[in-house]
């Protein structure tokens, strides 16, 4: 059974806010004025942690100097904090394997998602200018773990060289430029004041965009249905000849006889109603919640990106004699955009968690090979899917330079106009063609 940290607060013994101002020897620096407690206070106002006593946790907190916690009933992340400015000679020693208990002790309080249990995860800080900076990286280093119930990572943060060191994985993606930037110029939040962001909410909003690109989709299709029975062939399965000539993607009708309208075509077509069906349940899954988080008009321009930038990565590495079609790419774009928007914009909690989670899921299985490439005309195309990766983290970054944390995107109505022109070009396209026109 999952266990709430909130059922804890019934005991007042077993739940206590912390204080900073803890019993320090004579001669000791307050720690009142520390880049550590600065840090921590902003965790809190920032990050949503708080600073509270977990009976499971009372061996590590010993062990530091400022324990904080998030929880939200599904993930459960631990901050420890060391302040060698306030204690230079405090370092942190808890072996590994006590600290790896530790965590499983505490896996009561993550839940589960999708049968699978969520790890726990704790982050070890020793924050100061004083010490040895190559002992401390020889000590910390142990401290990591990707594939456990059990997540670790360890930062040292050199608060008079102003440098960072960490074992968290792909750290150098910008997380630890983001500490260093903290380190030359602090910009901390005082605790208490409340985050921002934005909501997904129940606000009784009809995702009209999705429901219409899904019936979009479905109509086309039915089109390709209605022409490849005819002549004896299989609606269920058109072949790649017939795909070809409704619009879809190969390199040498793109590359050798400039048919660049295929890069719109191809996006709106299917190989069968199985690659229908998975295109449309991902779509419908994302589209309900950017259409909230972002609202219809860059939603439809992200899907134009991603399916276009989809078709160009599939024009990278589809075999010569390949047909590409499918929604694949507007649909990654789509799960990546989900994924950094409630990255980046909604408050901690449940909801961020799940959207996460679900985008992520979404993704792996999209980018990571399952198959042996083409060898059939239905394989999947994994070109396409990383295309609309790349061009959902565009669409994204976009959307994070035009809007607030707490409001929606700005320039929308060019957004709009710009998925708009590209959905009536490929609409177009396919009108003049052998789909309908026969």
């Amino acid at each position: 059974m999952t266990r709430r940290l909130h059922d804890l607060s019934e005991d007042s013994n077993n739940l206590k806010v912390l204080r900073f101002r803890r019993r320090l020897s004579t001669g000791t620096p307050s720690p009142e004025g520390t880049f550590a407690v600065r840090f921590a206070n902003d965790q809190v106002a920032r990050r949503g942690y708080q600073f509270v006593d977990v009976p499971e946790l009372r061996p590590l907190a010993a062990a530091c100097d400022y324990l904080l916690v998030r929880t939200d009933g599904l993930e459960f992340k631990v901050i420890a904090i060391v302040d060698r400015d306030a204690r230079r000679a405090a370092r942190f020693t808890l072996p590994v394997a006590e600290l790896q208990a530790i965590g499983e002790a505490c896996l009561g309080y993550t839940g589960t998602v999708s049968g699978q249990k969520i790890p726990v995860f704790i982050s070890v800080y020793e924050i100061g200018g004083e010490g040895d900076a190559t002992e401390a990286i020889e000590r910390l280093t142990p401290y990591k773990g990707l594939h456990s119930r059990v997540r670790m990572e360890a930062w040292l943060m050199d608060t008079a060289a102003k440098r960072v060191w960490t074992t968290k994985p792909f750290a150098a993606l910008g997380w630890k430029q983001s500490a260093e930037r903290m380190l030359r110029s602090p910009r901390f939040i005082e605790t208490g004041a409340e985050p921002t962001g934005l909501s997904i909410g129940d606000d009784g909003s009809i995702p009209r965009l999705t429901y219409t690109l899904i019936g979009l989709l479905v109509l086309i299709f039915g089109l390709e249905a209605l022409r490849s029975g005819t002549g004896g062939q299989s609606w269920l399965s058109p072949t790649p000849a017939a795909l070809s000539a409704f619009g879809g993607l190969s390199r040498w009708a793109v590359l050798d006889h400039g048919e660049w309208w295929r890069l719109i075509t191809a996006p709106l077509l299917h190989t069968g109603p199985v690659h229908l069906i998975a295109n449309c349940l991902s779509l419908g899954l994302m589209g309900l919640l950017l259409e909230k988080l972002i609202g219809w008009r860059w939603a439809i321009a992200a899907f134009a990106i991603g399916a276009t930038t989809g078709a160009l990565g599939s024009l990278v590495l589809i075999p010569a004699n390949a047909v590409s079609v499918g929604a694949s790419g507007g649909a990654v774009a789509w799960s990546v955009l989900a994924l950094l928007i409630a990255f980046k914009r909604l408050p901690y909690g449940q909801e961020r968690t799940l959207i996460m989670m679900w985008a992520f899921g979404a993704l792996v299985p999209a980018l990571v090979p399952l198959t042996g490439g083409f060898l059939a005309h239905t394989a999947i195309d994994y070109g396409a899917h990383i295309g609309g990766a790349v061009g959902g983290v565009v669409t994204g970054f976009l959307i994070l330079r035009l809007s607030k944390k707490n409001s929606a995107p700005g320039q929308a109505n060019f957004a709009a106009a710009f998925g708009l022109i590209w959905f009536a070009l490929g609409v177009a396209a396919l009108a003049v063609g052998p789909l309908v026109q026969g």
